[in-house]
């Protein structure tokens, strides 16, 4: 009974979810069934969350009938606090997200306009330059069937040693909520594209469909190390021109932690990341997709409370246990790499090299 009732809150919760989702990570969280709880307030509105242990954090706004959204926002917060828990709300893509709580922002997301791409390759010689050489080397793409995929077929096991190969050059542990890597999650709700190099697998791209937005996001994008330059743009090309014959407005490669931000203690420890996490990488890569706009990424603060405690519970969030254990495994983890690695900051998720 409980099983089915999970199960009926998913489709439910997904729904919801399709018709009204307000944020791009609300639909990651649709398509991760498996990493998220689905929090109904009477089959009006959604809330996909992860329990913390200290916080309920939210992938995004609810996804409420028109007329239901303060309710869900009021009736959530008390949910939560009921449990002893904060009510947080992550990856929102306005400042006026709650009106009974202040936002901070902690990053920026790049965007494009699918039927624009064609006008930035004509103006930017150094992307054309890069599908040329992906073209140059054979770089193929192909649309895979994700009704027939699974970590059991051919190329499941081939995604599989792709992911986990670039998972090993990294020193941090494998990061959850919206970060997770499993590409065979949700693969009903998800698009994906392969390059593929003299027979090999060289890169995969996977896609989430934002419905209610009619928007795309590029979840994950990995290349093998062996692949030709050119090969993330290439995948990134066939999925704006995929896109675009699809009617798809807006697209977007998602959050590039604390870039743009304005609070001074929230750039100091971009500054002290730096050896850890690789931020000006991931910002770099995007800016390099010349994107159309930045749009800025908030996080909830609730009355009485500071931003470093709403920045704690997004990383617990991220770690999926405790930051001590979190960080002690990325240790660990790292210093056990060979020194050629070992010396690199840990990488963002999308594949910036």
């Amino acid at each position: 009974m409980v099983l089915k009732n999970l199960e009926r809150d998913q489709r439910v919760g997904q729904a919801l979810i399709d018709r009204f989702a307000l944020d791009g990570v609300t639909a990651q969280a649709a398509s991760s069934c498996s990493k998220f709880r689905f929090w109904l307030d009477e089959e009006r509105a959604c809330v996909a969350y992860v329990d913390t242990g200290r916080a309920w954090v939210a992938a995004g706004r609810p996804a409420a009938v028109p007329g239901s959204y303060d309710s869900a926002l009021r009736r959530f917060t008390r949910e939560a606090q009921r449990h002893g828990r904060r009510a947080r709300f992550f990856g929102v893509e306005t400042a006026a997200a709650n009106p009974s709580a202040r936002t901070l922002a902690i990053g920026s997301q790049p965007t494009w306009t699918p039927k624009g791409w064609l006008a930035t390759l004509a103006r930017k010689k150094s992307l054309r330059e890069q599908l040329r050489r992906a073209r140059a080397k054979g770089v193929s793409v192909e649309v895979v069937d994700t009704s027939v995929l699974s970590s059991h077929t051919k190329l499941g096991r081939e995604l599989e040693s792709l992911r986990q190969g670039w998972l090993d050059q990294k020193g941090m542990s494998p990061m959850q909520f919206v970060a997770h890597t499993d590409l065979f999650d949700g693969l009903d709700r998800r698009e994906m594209l392969v390059a593929r190099h003299k027979d090999l697998l060289a890169g995969v791209l996977v896609a989430t469909p934002l419905k209610a937005s009619n928007a795309l996001m590029f979840e994950h994008l990995f290349r093998a190390p062996s692949a030709p330059n050119g090969t993330v743009e290439t995948l990134f090309h066939a999925g704006l021109e995929r896109a675009e014959a699809c009617g798809i407005e807006r697209a977007t490669l998602g959050l590039c932690p604390l870039a743009g931000v304005s609070s001074w203690w929230l750039r100091a420890i971009r500054r002290a990341s730096r050896p850890l996490y690789d931020f000006d990488g991931l910002y770099g890569f995007k800016k390099k997709l010349e994107p159309d706009d930045w749009k800025p990424v908030f996080v909830t603060i609730g009355h009485g409370e500071g931003g470093a405690m709403a920045i704690v519970d997004t990383l617990s969030a991220f770690a999926g246990q405790s930051l001590f254990a979190f960080g002690w495994s990325s240790l660990r983890k790292h210093r056990r790499m060979p020194k050629r690695l070992g010396q690199r900051p840990l990488g963002p998720r999308l594949a910036a090299t």
